[in-house]
């Protein structure tokens, strides 16, 4: 798979909200199927389909234990693609934010004082 492709695969993979809702636990530490299907209102194999993605996408990882229970654990490293992808508009927002600050500060001193606003 060329790099795009899994760049692609990761971004997919965390453009669903049930998929977030799983990598956020995830994060916590491993989890059973049961576990995972616990936290969304969806069917057992639609469950089953965004853990499949997740794997595909190399964002999540399964061991199967000798009674066939699965756990499944987060793998992070896919998620720096999306962090370096993010890191280039990181300046924009930066800027962004700290132009807004300085609006909004400029605004608040061109206001009469607090105490000129009461009235008697």
């Amino acid at each position: 798979m060329t790099r795009t492709a899994a760049q692609a695969d990761t971004f997919r993979a965390v453009a669903d909200a049930s998929r977030r809702t799983l990598i956020a636990a995830l994060a916590e530490g491993p989890k059973t199927f049961q576990e995972l299907h616990a936290l969304l209102a969806v069917t057992k194999s639609a469950v089953s389909q965004h853990l499949s993605i997740l794997l595909q996408a190399g964002l999540v990882s399964v061991d199967v234990a000798a009674d066939r229970r699965r756990t499944y654990a987060l793998v992070p490293e896919p998620l720096q693609e999306i962090d370096d992808w993010v890191d280039q508009y990181r300046h924009f927002w930066t800027r962004y934010l700290e132009g807004l600050g300085e609006a909004m500060r400029r605004h608040r001193d061109s206001r009469p004082s607090a105490a000129s606003d009461r009235r008697p």
